[in-house]
Parts: C-alpha cells; structure tokens; sequence
C-alpha cells in the first residue's frame, strides 16, 4: 500500500493508519461508517456499484490522510484542477460524507429508487441481516443491532426533509447522541468476498492495522 508514512517526535516514521487510529475512536466510526457504506452500494448495484473492493483498514487510513492533505493544498496549488479530480475520485471512494451530507443521502435514495428500492432499507432487522456479516452479528447484543440499524436508517431518513432546515436539524440532533453510543463492530476486511462485497485490494488483506 502506499500510504503516507509520518515522523514522530522522536524521527521514526509512523505509518499512516497509526496516525489516523490513535486520533480516537471516531475514526473506527468512520472507517464503519465507510464499509456499511460499501455493503450497501454493492448491494443496490447499478450506479451506485463501487468501481473497486473494498478498503482494508490500513488502505482507508492512507486514502483518507490524503484526501485530507490535498484538500487542504489544493487551492494553493498552480494546478489546482488536477488535484481537484483526486479529492474527487478519494471522496467518492472513501465514501467521504456518504451518512452525513444530506444532499449526498437524498441523491443516493433517488437513484435506489431507479434501481427498484433495496430491501436493507426496510426495516432495522433487514438492515442488520443484509448489512452486518454474520460474525459481526454475533459480536452484538440484540440492542446494540437495532441501535446501529435506528442510527443509519436514521440518516437516511432524515434527507427527506432537507428542504426544511428547522426540522432537518431538529431531527439529525435527535441522532447525534446514538453515535456516542455505537459499537465498533466491523472486522478487518481480509482477502476474498462475502455477500456483502467485501474484500481486500491489496496482498495479505487487511488485517494488518500497522500500529
């Protein structure tokens, strides 16, 4: 993988992923957030297919450093075009604002609805089945599987009224103690695929967190 490599205080060079985990449990939200993203587009197909496997954790963290480190060059730069259409290309890969952007969930629920609606999006229990493997629902407690599917599905619920800002804030606050509370669940992608569409890119899979 080509990830960026970082220096601590000390001169060592950290790999990327060690960076982008030890900046706290959010990111692991996020790389989550990411691959329950993946799951589902794989799942709708049409459009919306991911052109790629999915990302081990290690790959995720050194895509994600860089979307992170060109946008914040990218209007510094002489030729800011050509950096423009990488952050492009990583947002739309990393799945970047995919939950969170309302104008994101609203043009991904328009193009379900082309592709003849998905059966995760239901129910909760649906969006738990389809969504999570089967290791990954053993791992969880009955409550904590309808607390992650409430919590997504809510996020997607809530872009039906992005038109009405009172209400839409009203609505994404109500959710926003529920991440608090989420559990990590998703194991390291590893080679090969389950009927979720997820697999590794690189050799050796994903379990290598490189920490």
């Amino acid at each position: 993988m080509s990830a960026q490599r970082c220096k601590n205080v000390s001169g060592h060079r950290r790999p990327a992923v060690w960076v982008f985990y030890n900046k706290g449990v959010e990111h692991l939200w996020e790389y989550q957030d990411y691959l329950l993203a993946y799951r589902l587009r794989s799942m709708v197909g049409g459009r919306l297919r991911p052109g790629q496997q999915a990302l081990s954790l290690s790959e995720y963290a050194g895509r994600r450093l860089e979307r992170q480190r060109l946008a914040k060059e990218v209007f510094g730069s002489g030729d800011y075009r050509r950096q423009m259409k990488r952050v492009e290309a990583l947002t739309d890969e990393l799945n970047f604002g995919f939950w969170h952007n309302p104008s994101e969930t609203s043009s991904f629920l328009a193009l379900v609805i082309e592709e003849g609606g998905c059966i995760a999006l239901e129910s909760e229990a649906a969006f738990v089945e389809e969504l999570l493997t089967s290791e990954e629902r053993s791992s969880l407690a009955e409550r904590e599987k309808r607390l992650v599917a409430r919590y997504y599905l809510g996020l997607l619920r809530t872009s039906a009224s992005f038109l009405d800002a009172v209400t839409f804030t009203r609505l994404r606050m109500e959710l926003e103690p529920l991440r608090e509370r989420l559990p990590i669940f998703v194991l390291p992608v590893r080679g090969g695929r389950d009927r979720r569409g997820v697999g590794s890119t690189g050799e050796g899979g994903g379990g290598d967190v490189g920490y």
